[in-house]
């Protein structure tokens, strides 16, 4: 009969803090109530899932949270969860001992999730566990947003038609994970596209273990955790790690610089690493991401593309809301697939014509040139003036080969799958 971990056997790995795995020896004694479920190694470092729906995603949060240990630490901030499994599965985590913190967008204050979460979580923030809401609840027409983002206020629009800020992310960091190889892995980081519902998209979920990429989140899980009882921060422009550096972490929102508009391409990350890495010929872009609409991002996409980089460019939703008579498609979006950009753009839609499932990843890949190492670009963030200027958003930069070989693969498959788009 295999045997169990004993609680005692984890508390005493955990405490001796080491960074990347711990090794902790089988015990003898009885299987604890309520122990942690061990996950695959291959499941904590360097994985990337990818998957047309979501219940595969819910299933991969879930294992984290059911293989979480005693004594470590669970941050979650979230756009939007509809699970009653996640929620039992923080519910058994809290009652083994790990200390969990929550933070909900503001749309989801008072639902039943957040009620449920209160109930055993608490919504006291001086304590280890707690549920936070970052913002009201407000009406916008049949549905309801949040009105301010945890770090984010900023509010575009008229009082007729406004948009408000968000807090979009979708990480979660583990401080001690359960391995099946009797281990337990420190400095687990998950980083996906998809909220944690149910809705048939395409979707990604990363997961490694890096006690930077784990700091790095921590850094700004505190930072979220501040701002949501604070008045915010507009223009926190955050980045940890060197743009050479394996993984570097850029965290929204992003200011524009001095008196420029919101709309423009100032203090732009996402711009200003295309700009700098001067895709040429040898070289290939390929983005994948639900929503392409900052028209400074496009117009470097069409310059790499008239240097002769290959660019794939594929979207899930064209900013046109089919219920009304107007054309609201986003005008940097039908730039990037006009016929002199050099560009062939496709999309993967919820219309019939467009294969019936969206995309709804959020990652661009770039190699320089043939003889430059490539360099990923994934987190929450769509390529939109409300995820660089308004909302709570994070992107990792990626220079771990085996990981961009996966989503460069991703990128490929969607390019041959979704069809060719033209405004």
């Amino acid at each position: 009969m295999r045997r169990r971990l004993s609680r005692s056997v984890i508390v005493a790995a955990l405490s001796i803090g080491l960074l990347n795995v711990a090794a902790v020896a089988a015990s003898s004694e009885p299987e604890v109530a309520n122990a942690p479920v061990a996950i695959s190694p291959d499941l904590v470092n360097e994985n990337v899932l990818f998957a047309f729906d979501h219940p595969p995603i819910v299933a991969r949060a879930k294992a984290l949270i059911d293989a979480s240990t005693p004594g470590s630490k669970i941050d979650l901030p979230l756009y939007y969860f509809n699970q009653q499994t996640i929620i039992d599965s923080l519910k058994l985590a809290k009652e083994r001992g790990v200390d969990i913190r929550v933070l909900l967008d503001g749309h989801m204050r008072g639902q039943w999730q957040h009620t449920a979460l209160r109930a055993f979580l608490g919504a006291d923030k001086s304590q280890p566990s707690y549920v936070a809401v970052c913002g009201n609840r407000v009406a916008d027409g049949d549905s309801f947003v949040a009105s301010r983002g945890c770090i984010g206020t900023r509010q575009f629009g008229g009082d007729n038609d406004p948009s408000y800020a968000l807090n979009h992310n979708k990480f979660i960091t583990l401080s001690g994970v359960l391995l099946t190889n009797g281990t337990v892995a420190t400095n687990v980081t998950y980083i996906s596209s998809a909220n944690l519902d149910t809705y048939d998209a395409y979707q990604s979920a990363l997961t490694v273990t890096d006690p930077k990429v784990h700091l790095y989140y921590s850094f700004y899980f505190a930072d979220l955790e501040f701002h949501q009882s604070s008045t915010g921060d507009d223009a926190y422009n955050r980045r940890w790690g060197a743009a050479a550096d394996p993984y570097q972490l850029f965290a929204f929102p992003f200011h524009e610089t001095g008196a420029d508009s919101p709309y423009d391409g100032t203090n732009d990350p996402i711009a200003n690493i295309l700009r700098t890495e001067a895709c040429t010929a040898g070289g290939s872009i390929k983005v994948a991401n639900y929503r392409i609409q900052r028209a400074a991002v496009v117009t470097q996409l069409i310059a790499a593309a008239k240097r002769g980089c290959v660019v794939q460019a594929v979207f899930g939703q064209s900013g046109d809301n089919p219920e009304t008579p107007d054309d609201e498609t986003f005008a940097a979006l039908k730039d990037l697939a006009a016929p002199d950009s050099g560009i062939i753009v496709r999309q993967c839609g919820s219309a019939a014509a467009y294969g019936g499932i969206p995309m709804h990843e959020k990652f661009l890949t770039i190699r320089k040139d043939a003889s430059t190492a490539p360099q990923l670009l994934v987190g929450s963030a769509n390529l939109t003036y409300k995820g660089l200027r308004q909302s709570d958003e994070n992107v990792l930069r990626v220079r771990d080969a085996d990981i961009i070989a996966k989503y460069t693969a991703r990128a490929d498959d969607f390019y041959r799958l979704c069809k060719v788009w033209t405004p």
